[in-house]
C-alpha cells in the first residue's frame, strides 16, 4: 500500500507552534548535548543512540504540546541532520524562515504623502523618460518631454534649467528650426557623460550634460525606421570593455552601437566643437575605428516598447505589444535557440532580474505576471488588483518587491515571495480628473537604487507634465550581483 508522505512542516500539526527562533534555541542545545556524547565517546564511553532521541524529544514537547504523540515526534527526528552536530537540513529549516519573514510587515515605500512637482516648461505636454546623471556629483534628473522639451532637477525636483531640442536635423539651413516632432526615449550614456533622446524625426540626439549649460552635441539621423526604445550599458569597474547603446525599433528591429575606444572617446564622431550631423547611412564608412554597428531585424511583429541589455550572458531583452512575440530573450551572436513568451494583446512593459531568474510583465490586461525565466509557456505568479492598463514594472531587489503602475494613477508594492500586495498607493496629482486618465509618458519609473553619499534609494513616477518622488526603504541585498540594479533609467 502506498502511503502519502507527510511533511513535518506540513499545516495543522504541532509544528504550528514551531517558530524559527525556537527551534535555533533547540538545535543549538541539541548540538551541544551531542558534543558532550562525542566527548564521552573519546573518553572511551560508549553512548547510546537513544539517550539523543529522548532529549531532543524532552525539548520537543517544551515548545510544542506535552501530550505529542511519539511517531510524530519521531519522524521529526528523522528529518534533523542529527550526523552533523545537530543541525537542521536547509529544507527543514526554510519553511520556518520564510513564514518568519512573511509576518514581518514590510513595505518599500516610506512616504504616505509624496513630493510632487510640476514639469512648468513641458506646456502640457507628458513626460516621455527621466534619466539619472549620477556624474559630474551632485545626482540630476533630466525630464524629457514628448514636445521635445529637456527640464534639469535636483534631487529635491527643483528645476534647474531648460533646454528645447532643435527641428529636423535634416532640413536645409543652418538655422534652428521649431520641433515639431516627438520623443520615445532617452538614455544616459555615462562614459561620454551625455543623453541620448530617441525622436519621431527617425534620429537619435546627443546632448552633452557635462556643463552646467546643456546642448545638443550630435544629430544621428536617415534611420530605416523610427528608433521606439533605448538601452545603454557601461561597465564602470572595467572601463576598457566597449560601451554598447542599443536600439528597438518601429519595424520590431534591433539596433547595436559599440563604442570601441571608449578612453579616448570625448565625441565619438568628430573633433568638431560645433553641434554635428551624422548622416547614418555613412556612419559605417566613416568612424569604423570609432563605433561598431549591428542591425537585427524582425525579432517582433510590431514595434518595440522596451529593450533591455544582460551582460553576463550577452542577452538581449525586447518586448511588444504582439500576442505572438511579446517578449523575447534571445543571445546576441543568435546561435541559440531564442526564448518567446506568447502573452495575450501583448505587454507594454517588462522588468528582469538575472539573480532571481525573474520576468516581471504587465500590459493592457491589467493583471502583472512573474515568469520563471527559463519557462515561457506559462507564469508563475498573476497578480491581480489593477482595474486599468499596467504602464510600468520594476522590480526592487534590496527588499524582494515589485512596483507596478497603472493608467488610473495607482501604485502597487508586491512581495515576490507571497505574492502578496503589500501596498496600494493612489497617487494625487494635480492633473488627474474624475473620471479622466490623463496621459502619460511611454517609461513613467524611474528607480534609484542605493548609491553612495547621502542619495537614499527613492522612486520617480511621471503622470503628464508632473513627477512624484517617493522615499524607498533600504535593504542588505548586494546589487552588485545584479547588472540590471543599476540605475533603472
Amino acid at each position: 500500500m502506498e502511503v502519502p508522505h507527510s511533511n513535518s512542516c506540513d499545516a495543522g500539526g504541532p509544528e504550528e507552534n514551531l517558530t524559527l527562533h525556537l527551534l535555533e534555541d533547540m538545535f543549538t542545545h541539541h548540538s551541544a548535548s551531542r558534543a558532550d556524547l562525542q566527548t564521552q565517546e573519546q573518553r572511551g564511553g560508549r553512548p547510546e543512540h537513544r539517550q539523543g532521541f529522548e532529549e531532543f524529544q524532552e525539548a520537543l514537547r517544551s515548545i510544542t504540546d506535552p501530550d505529542s504523540e511519539a511517531s510524530w515526534l519521531e519522524r521529526f527526528f528523522q528529518e534533523v541532520d542529527i550526523s552533523s552536530r545537530g543541525r537542521v537540513e536547509d529544507y527543514l529549516l526554510q519553511p520556518y524562515r520564510e513564514r518568519g519573514h512573511l509576518s514581518v510587515p514590510r513595505d518599500a515605500v516610506l512616504d504616505t504623502e509624496p513630493r510632487i512637482t510640476h514639469c512648468t516648461y513641458n506646456k502640457r505636454q507628458p513626460i516621455t523618460r527621466v534619466v539619472a546623471v549620477p556624474s559630474p556629483r551632485p545626482l540630476r534628473y533630466i525630464s524629457v518631454s514628448k514636445a521635445g522639451m529637456l527640464t534639469v532637477l535636483n534631487t529635491r525636483l527643483h528645476i534647474l534649467k531648460t533646454l528645447q531640442l532643435a527641428g529636423d536635423p535634416a532640413a536645409d539651413g543652418s538655422s534652428r528650426t521649431p520641433f515639431k516632432g516627438w520623443t520615445t526615449d532617452a538614455v544616459y550614456m555615462a562614459h561620454v557623460h551625455r543623453v541620448a533622446i530617441a525622436t519621431s524625426y527617425n534620429d537619435i540626439r546627443i546632448v552633452d550634460v557635462i556643463t552646467s549649460a546643456i546642448s545638443e552635441d550630435i544629430h544621428l539621423y536617415g534611420f530605416s525606421a523610427l528608433p521606439t526604445a533605448l538601452c545603454y550599458w557601461h561597465d564602470a569597474k572595467h572601463p576598457e570593455q566597449h560601451p554598447l547603446l542599443l536600439w528597438g525599433d518601429e519595424k520590431g528591429g534591433v539596433h547595436l552601437m559599440r563604442f570601441l575606444k571608449p578612453s579616448k572617446i570625448e565625441n565619438p564622431f568628430t573633433e568638431d566643437t560645433s553641434t554635428r550631423k551624422i548622416y547614418m547611412p555613412s556612419l559605417l564608412g566613416d568612424i569604423k575605428r570609432l563605433v561598431s554597428y549591428h542591425h537585427i531585424p524582425n525579432i517582433h511583429h510590431e514595434p518595440i516598447n522596451r529593450v533591455m541589455y544582460e551582460p553576463y550572458t550577452d542577452l538581449i531583452l525586447t518586448s511588444s505589444g504582439s500576442d505572438t512575440s511579446s517578449v523575447v530573450i534571445m543571445d546576441v551572436s543568435r546561435r541559440l535557440k531564442p526564448y518567446i513568451w506568447r502573452i495575450d494583446k501583448g505587454v507594454m512593459c517588462f522588468d528582469y532580474s538575472r539573480a532571481l531568474k525573474l520576468v516581471v510583465t504587465g500590459g493592457l490586461d491589467p493583471v502583472v505576471r512573474l515568469w520563471n525565466r527559463y519557462v515561457p509557456s506559462h507564469p508563475s505568479a498573476a497578480l491581480e488588483g489593477h482595474l486599468t492598463t499596467v504602464l510600468d514594472v520594476a522590480i526592487y531587489h534590496p527588499v524582494g518587491q515589485i512596483f507596478s503602475y497603472s493608467r488610473d494613477d495607482e501604485l502597487r508594492v508586491w512581495d515576490i515571495s507571497s505574492h502578496g500586495c503589500l501596498r496600494t498607493l493612489r497617487l494625487q496629482f494635480p492633473c488627474v480628473l474624475p473620471g479622466r486618465h490623463p496621459e502619460h509618458g511611454n517609461f513613467p519609473f524611474l528607480l534609484i537604487p542605493p548609491l553612495s553619499g547621502n542619495t537614499r534609494p527613492h522612486l520617480l513616477v511621471g503622470c503628464k507634465d508632473y513627477l512624484a518622488q517617493l522615499r524607498l526603504a533600504e535593504g542588505t541585498e548586494d546589487q552588485d550581483d545584479d547588472p540590471m540594479c543599476s540605475l533603472k533609467a
